[in-house]
């Protein structure tokens, strides 16, 4: 078995250039944790809900 068998095949991304609320929606939307951050065609990062989470103010 491979990767390949068990990869995402249409990834969602977004860009270093996105407002951070456009990734946020998408996670929402889209029921997904994690999305690539690309440029150029070339990856450039990951964000996650764990990333933005600690990034925000607490409302608490």
């Amino acid at each position: 078995m491979y990767v390949s068998d068990w990869m995402t095949k249409k990834v969602i991304t977004v860009s270093p250039d996105d407002f951070l609320s456009a990734a946020v929606n998408l996670m929402k939307d889209k029921c997904i944790k994690h999305i690539p951050v690309i440029k150029g065609g070339k990856l450039k990062g990951i964000i996650s809900d764990r990333d933005i989470r600690e990034y925000l103010p607490s409302k608490a």
